[in-house]
């Protein structure tokens, strides 16, 4: 009976619902640095190939670490996977640090949806915390609390005697001095802002919807997030705990948006949840004016947000 239970519980049923599962992985390239030591932070999604993963809005730090520049690859096959049934999502993060000692990399929840014939399933992943050991630039002699003990009286040499040039000295004054202008230049470089970010991800969109890795409903629910996340972030707050009805009565109540471009968005992620959960699928020649008015749309707000406009030549297509 043990035998008979065991087999029925590997049905391939439970097989198909592990496919379905959403994995994230992330990797550092070193766990040890020096102050300022670029450190390249890793995030790799495994999710079936229905799936849509959106990674949070790129912040200007993470925990104790400056973020320094953000990359999200376009999805790609899991080549290992026989039926192909799964995709890898990747996100490439440049961090740095001022902060001496044992530091963490904060966990980073990321979105999905999981489509399938019947019905679509969301939720969020979390990657661990990982820890970084970030040594200062001193040596291991050098302890500013410590004084060393003092050396006997020097002989002051005659005045006759030409004095020595401190080469030593001079050298570890400038070497201090060149230190200190990286820390300062370090910290006044413009940080990634809300325009830029959604910029990014827009011309990743366009990129893999002309490859083909992703069809006109797809995009056109992606475009929606990108302009939702955009509005919610440059108003200094985060867009991935809100929901849909949260975001529409903040752009209606709060938002700094012309009442216009409020209408606008309101109508469109109203109308996204609907196709979101439509029983039917869309036909082409209903979906494809969509996806044109709403990358006008979300470039638009983009072109009315502050910062340098956006390129027109970038509103062909997605």
């Amino acid at each position: 009976m043990f035998a008979i239970a065991l087999m029925i519980g590997l049905t391939p049923l439970d097989a198909a619902e592990h496919d379905r599962h959403v994995d994230v992985n992330t990797t550092v390239n070193q766990t040890e640095a020096l102050l300022l030591d670029p450190i390249e932070l890793t995030l790799t999604v495994t999710a079936p190939v229905d799936a849509e993963i959106t990674f949070p809005p790129t912040t200007e730090t993470l925990g104790p670490f400056d973020v320094v520049a953000v990359e999200d690859l376009p999805s790609i096959p899991v080549l290992d996977d026989a039926d192909s049934s799964t995709r890898r999502w990747t996100r490439r993060m440049r961090l740095e640090t001022i902060e001496v000692g044992e530091q963490t990399i904060p966990a980073i929840e990321i979105r999905y949806v999981l489509r399938d014939a019947s019905d679509s399933q969301s939720g969020l992943v979390r990657s661990k915390p990982i820890p970084i050991q970030i040594n200062s630039v001193l040596t291991s002699e050098d302890n500013p609390t410590a004084f060393r003990p003092m050396k006997p009286a020097l002989s002051i040499p005659s005045q006759s005697e030409s004095t020595p040039i401190h080469w030593p000295a001079i050298a570890a004054g400038l070497i201090a001095l060149a230190f200190v202008a990286f820390l300062v230049k370090r910290r006044m470089q413009k940080p990634v802002t809300p325009k830029q970010w959604a910029s990014r991800r827009l011309a990743s969109l366009k990129q893999r919807h002309e490859a083909g890795q992703i069809d006109d409903r797809s995009a056109y629910l992606e475009l929606a997030e990108i302009a939702r996340d955009f509005v919610i972030a440059r108003e200094g707050m985060n867009p991935a705990v809100m929901t849909t009805d949260e975001v529409v009565r903040f752009v209606t109540t709060k938002s700094s948006l012309a009442s216009e471009h409020q209408n606008r968005l309101n109508a469109w992620l109203m109308d996204v949840e609907q196709t979101k959960f439509a029983p039917h699928r869309l036909a082409p020649e209903e979906i494809k004016p969509k996806v044109q008015d709403a990358t006008n749309f979300l470039h638009e707000l983009l072109d009315h947000s502050s910062g340098s406009p956006v390129a027109s030549g970038s509103r062909e297509g997605v």
